[in-house]
């Protein structure tokens, strides 16, 4: 069974089932543990297999979680890639269960997952900039080259907000080891 897209009329697309895939595969098709599966958090960042029904390949795609359904039965998220699928977008809502998970960024990836939620959560420039620099204060990652980047970000004005969270989200994402 696939999950759709919150609100969809009809699937615009099923979910891999990654446990059948393992136990079909066990030596090629690698998954994390049950518990490993059964024990996200939110901001914890997952990878999907997305099958289209219109004949577009399968893609795997990354989900940030934004909220534990249950007693960790299900997941809801934020697809945080931007799909070859046009009709899919990023920053679109995901529901999966913890069978549809073929990868998770341990806790060494969590600030990967800060970064991404200020970015999709950001009204304005100005706010972007400030959430920024308090982040990598918080972390002590903040340089004064970066405090004038996300200084001259601020300054841009609210029509750029979409440009600047992308370069956000790709400077993040470009953190995750392929």
């Amino acid at each position: 069974m696939g999950y759709a897209a919150r609100g969809a009329r009809r699937p615009r697309y099923t979910l891999t089932d990654a446990v059948a895939n393992n136990a079909m595969h066990p030596d090629s098709f690698w998954i994390p543990s049950t518990e490993a599966r059964s024990s996200l958090k939110e901001g914890s960042l997952v990878k999907l297999i997305f099958n289209y029904s219109d004949r577009q390949p399968s893609e795997r795609m990354w989900v940030l979680v934004t909220e534990v359904v249950g007693n960790d039965e299900a997941y809801v998220g934020t697809l945080n890639n931007d799909p070859l699928a046009r009709h899919m977008h990023f920053g679109e809502q995901i529901e999966f269960a913890p069978k549809h998970i073929i990868d998770i960024h341990g806790p060494e990836h969590e600030r990967i997952g800060k970064v991404l939620t200020i970015a999709a959560s950001a009204r304005s420039c100005r706010e972007l900039a400030d959430e920024l620099i308090a982040f990598h204060e918080s972390e002590g990652t903040l340089d004064a080259e970066s405090r004038d980047c996300f200084s001259r970000m601020g300054n841009l004005p609210n029509s750029c907000l979409d440009g600047a969270t992308d370069y956000v989200r790709s400077v993040a994402l470009g953190w995750i080891p392929r």
